[in-house]
């Protein structure tokens, strides 16, 4: 029993271990990038990016499958890539372990995921209500199941939405660091 404990600490340390490199080579990536006006831009484009998922659910029965396909991929396709662009500017937050984190970062975590949680709770009973009238008008079921995969996103990514607009900007040396040693990387080659 003692050595299938000791292979399985061996494998999560290796875990680890290799998700704080990535991680490490991820917080090099686009250094000018992570500030808080460019998170906030990010959580903005989020939003803009909803209204046609939105949109789409609403009027599903009114539309053709192709208008329906283009507006709703070309939401789905513009939040993703916000999304996946906010998730590398916030870092190791969002994505690391609870071990890796310092009790700073992992107190902003626990207050992001509450306050998602929260916010969860209130779209899940808006979008019953929204589900209900919906069923039976014009959009009818296909409607509410485009409403309820909406709810399913926002629900997946209001914590890190919620850390990319409160998310205090980096120490400005850790930054000047990056850049720094990005140069030298740029010359040497």
């Amino acid at each position: 029993m003692s050595t299938i404990r000791a292979r399985l600490r061996d494998i999560w340390q290796k875990q680890l271990a290799q998700h704080e490199v990535r991680e490490a080579e991820l917080a090099r990536t686009v250094p000018r990038w992570r500030t808080r006006r460019h998170r906030r831009a990010l959580v903005l484009t989020l939003a803009v990016a909803t209204l046609p998922l939105i949109v789409g659910a609403l009027v599903i029965g009114s539309l053709s499958v192709w208008t329906f396909l283009w507006l709703w991929g070309g939401g789905f396709v513009t939040y993703l890539s916000a999304f996946i662009a906010l998730r590398v500017l916030t870092g190791k937050i969002v994505i690391g372990f609870s071990s890796q984190l310092d009790e700073r970062e992992r107190d902003l975590r626990n207050r992001a995921t509450f306050r998602g949680f929260q916010i969860n709770v209130v779209l899940l009973v808006l979008s019953t209500i929204c589900m209900r009238f919906m069923a039976n008008g014009p959009a009818g079921e296909e409607g509410a199941y485009s409403l309820l995969s909406i709810v399913i996103i926002l629900s997946c990514s209001t914590p890190t939405i919620i850390l990319g607009w409160t998310l205090p900007d980096d120490d400005p040396e850790d930054i000047v660091d990056v850049i720094a040693e990005e140069r030298g990387k740029d010359t040497r080659a």
